[in-house]
């Protein structure tokens, strides 16, 4: 085996709605090995309308498949298992787990986009505005504090029998520690716990009766959880002194591995939906609630806001087409002919918040291309004023905004978003959540921080600079677009 004096390892792990992704980096950023497990098909359960769930034990199940093809690659290339110095893991959020004392779910997981708990929501929010008025957000249906007065409230059980409440990133956490009732402060915030004290809030017991004994110990991502367990270490083959660390929500693991670290550095992901987050150095507070902050693992604040809208719109309007073939086609024409807000469903969450916003088209597409490129344009804009509404709100924006997901994967689209917001757009190497995780990992363990960590594992992969030519063209279809919103009330 390779044995690098100065090298180590770091593991990032991504539990997402449909399987597990992993990689193994170094200290430079450069990946040894990645793999990615499916989830079965039948996986995800819809017991009732607006009710989503899965087996948590599924999860580690499939986690243990990706971390065995995971080492496997990493040991084909002459590498063992005792160089990996840490690892961490990111999971959905909000998704939230009920064990025994036993550690075993008592329950399916309630998953991140269940929206059962809706009556739970406004009763929170009925008591607990002291505190919505202190961290600037509402608390939403599908918050885990919300799911988990559902469970208290309509399975008295399984809520008695309930020794760890805890999410998606730290159940495997412990798996892999043997180590349960411990989170971090990135999943901790839909538990409500007070990002700004840094303690939870005395109306979760007074209030609405909940057992903080239930609820998990909260750590700093990057901070260290425990070692594998010997369990562990003996299936994998990690050594004694391989920690796993406090990981973060996809979100802002996604966001850490496009680079976006520090005060005034923002990550547009663009994929499904347009999710954009970036830092601060001072908390943003959105009485609209279209936007809400996460805490920086350095002390700093993660405002950020997910659209309705997004590249989903593609995927059903061009079903089964090359798109980088359409992408080349389009890069011929200078513009579409028509303004777009391409929102396949009723609802917009940000840059506004609306339940009755609908998607438009102001003219006429000609052909094929134009209605294409009109959806890129779209996106663009909606892009363009979510920034605006950042920046009215009191958050710093850089001259580069970082983008991630599968819509940075067409140059044509990177270009043209950058024309439309004005500033350069960056594109990292390695795009996936799990790297982050991998960054999180590394963060305090070979370096002193998220930042220094970020500095030295995230690498540009391309550039693109604003054209000021292209971006006056866009100006006049940006603001028929924002007149349209008015008039319809959406803004």
């Amino acid at each position: 085996m390779k044995r690098i004096k100065d090298n180590l390892f770091f593991c990032g792990i991504d539990v997402g709605t449909g399987g597990v992704r992993s990689l193994i980096a170094d200290e430079s950023g450069k990946i040894y090995s990645r793999a990615f497990v499916n989830f079965p098909s039948d996986f995800n359960l819809t017991p009732e309308p607006y009710w989503f769930e899965q087996e948590p034990s599924v999860w580690w199940a499939t986690t243990r498949v990706c971390l065995r093809e995971l080492l496997s690659g990493f040991k084909s290339q002459g590498y063992d298992p005792s160089q990996i110095d840490a690892i961490s893991i990111d999971g959905t959020s909000g998704t939230v787990v009920f064990l025994d004392k036993n550690y075993h779910a008592l329950r399916n997981a309630i998953m991140y986009k269940d929206i059962r708990s809706q009556e739970q929501s406004q009763r929170i929010n009925e008591v607990a505005f002291d505190f919505t008025e202190k961290l600037g957000y509402l608390i939403q249906p599908s918050f885990a504090i919300s799911k988990v007065l559902w469970v208290k409230e309509n399975e008295a059980e399984v809520y008695r029998n309930t020794m760890y409440i805890l999410h998606q990133a730290d159940y495997i956490s412990a798996k892999l520690t043997g180590k349960y009732g411990v989170s971090d402060h990135s999943n901790a915030l839909k538990m409500a716990f007070d990002l700004v004290s840094y303690s939870w809030p005395g109306f979760i017991e007074k209030e609405l009766g909940l057992d903080l004994q239930k609820f998990p110990i909260i750590l700093r991502p990057g901070d260290l959880i425990a070692p594998a367990s010997l369990e562990i270490r003996r299936e994998f083959g990690f050594k004694s002194e391989t920690m796993v660390a406090a990981g973060m929500t996809d979100a802002s693991a996604s966001a850490i591995a496009s680079g976006a670290v520090e005060p005034g550095d923002w990550n547009s992901t663009l994929g499904t939906t347009l999710t954009i987050k970036g830092v601060t150095r001072n908390l943003i507070k959105d009485d609209k609630g279209r936007v809400y902050s996460h805490l920086h693992p350095q002390g700093y604040w993660m405002p950020g806001g997910s659209s309705s809208s997004g590249g989903e719109a593609l995927s059903v309007h061009f079903v089964n087409r090359d798109l980088a073939e359409i992408d080349r086609q389009c890069s011929r024409l200078n513009g579409s002919s028509v303004v777009m807000y391409p929102l396949l469903n009723r609802g917009e969450r940000f840059p506004f918040n609306n339940v009755n916003a609908e998607g438009f088209v102001i003219g006429e597409p000609k052909d094929e291309l134009d209605y294409y490129l009109g959806h890129l344009e779209g996106i663009a804009f909606l892009e363009k004023l979510s920034y605006e509404v950042l920046s009215e709100l009191g958050a710093e924006i850089g001259d580069t905004v970082h983008v991630t997901g599968g819509g940075s994967k067409s140059s044509l689209w990177n270009q043209l978003r950058a024309d439309v917001l004005g500033r350069k757009v960056m594109k990292p190497n390695e795009e996936e959540t799990c790297m982050g995780s991998a960054i999180i990992a590394a963060s305090k363990t070979y370096f002193k921080n998220v930042i220094e960590a970020a500095k030295s594992m995230v690498s540009v992969g391309s550039e693109y600079q604003p054209r000021e030519e292209a971006g006056g063209n866009y100006e006049e279809k940006y603001n028929l677009l924002i007149d349209e919103f008015k008039r319809r009330g959406y803004i």
